[in-house]
């Protein structure tokens, strides 16, 4: 597998600061996991298991501190118990953003601590039935499914963008609007990866936050777990231009429920189907990431009873993209 890095300058249209991305090119993205798995190792100088004692989080050109917990490959230059100092960052220039306290699967190309983002390497959780660790060791064949069932999701749409019922702005438009008491929207502050944070004025002038949230406990992406959230604000107040968000809201009322996409959420599985209906990304050969043709292809006959099967769940942004797990003993 031969890997190509390309960075890419993204401009993140509403939000006034600049990032990047690193993407990776490979020429058989979606080969089974035992392909993947033989050429991975073949192609690296070193393969280990490391824990990361100290990292400098996801600035860039900074390293992280691992011990070596086990040697696949290139035993005659590492041994376990050895401390490393391993590029770290965040992704945006092609290095891995390693975190302090996780355990890794260490694909290095070169020396010991030449690893990037771009190869095999991966955070491993504690557990006996990950089939790459297991194969590394035992050189045990993984589990390969010999059918896919997928999970199909309704509800009725709960998102901010169809709620607002006026324009987003980015921070300089959104304090022109407000000045000439236009309607709009903009990002406000309290909102990260998973919460989503408006404020605006509406079309009758009045000031509201609106605040998208989730049900799920641990996050996820599943569809239909959305739910929205209003406040009527006293007023807006403006920020320095220099601010990242151009308003707060000041002194927020009740909570008023908007919408909750659990309240009509339907999970159905849906009857076997032939392998072909998916391609699969087996970076994580635990959980696969697969995109699912828009039909269902029915399996013909029945599997042998505790046959594997790549079960798929819906991911919320995508049409066809599915988050899947390898399941024997299907019940």
């Amino acid at each position: 597998m031969r890997l190509a890095v390309v960075v890419l300058g993204v401009l993140l249209g509403l939000w006034p600061q600049v990032s990047h991305a690193c993407r990776c090119v490979s020429e058989s993205p979606h080969a089974p996991p035992a392909q993947a798995f033989r050429t991975a190792r073949d192609k690296a100088s070193h393969v280990y298991l490391a824990r990361v004692h100290a990292a400098d989080g996801l600035r860039s050109g900074g390293t992280a501190t691992v011990e070596v917990l086990e040697v696949f490959k290139g035993e005659g230059e590492l041994a376990v118990g050895t401390r490393l100092q391993l590029p770290s960052g965040g992704g945006g220039d092609c290095t891995f953003p390693f975190k302090k306290g996780n355990d890794y699967l260490v694909y290095a190309h070169g020396q010991p601590t030449s690893v990037r983002l771009c190869t095999r390497t991966r955070q491993v959780q504690a557990r006996a039935d990950d089939m790459e660790l297991t194969w590394l060791r035992t050189g045990k064949a993984p589990v390969t499914p010999v059918a896919l069932r997928r999970e199909v999701v309704t509800c009725k749409p709960c998102d901010v963008d169809t709620v607002a019922g006026v324009p987003i702005l980015g921070a300089d438009a959104a304090r022109r609007a407000y000045e000439e008491q236009r309607p709009f929207r903009t990002p406000g502050p309290g909102g990260d990866d998973r919460v989503v944070v408006e404020v605006g004025m509406t079309r009758d002038n009045r000031a509201f936050q609106l605040v998208q949230t989730s049900h799920e406990v641990v996050p996820t992406d599943e569809p239909c777990r959305r739910a929205i959230i209003r406040r009527w604000c006293e007023r807006l107040a403006p920020t320095s231009d220099e601010a990242r968000f151009a308003f707060r809201c000041i002194k927020p009322g009740p909570e008023e429920e908007v919408c909750d996409e659990e309240k009509s959420r339907a999970a159905k599985w849906m009857p076997l189907e032939r392998l072909t209906a998916a391609t699969c990304g087996w970076k994580d050969p635990n959980a696969p990431s697969c995109t699912l043709s828009k039909k269902l292809q029915p399996l013909r006959g029945s599997p042998k009873a505790g046959a594997p099967v790549l079960q798929c769940r819906p991911m919320r942004q995508y049409t066809e993209r599915h988050s899947c797990q390898v399941v024997t003993g299907e019940k």
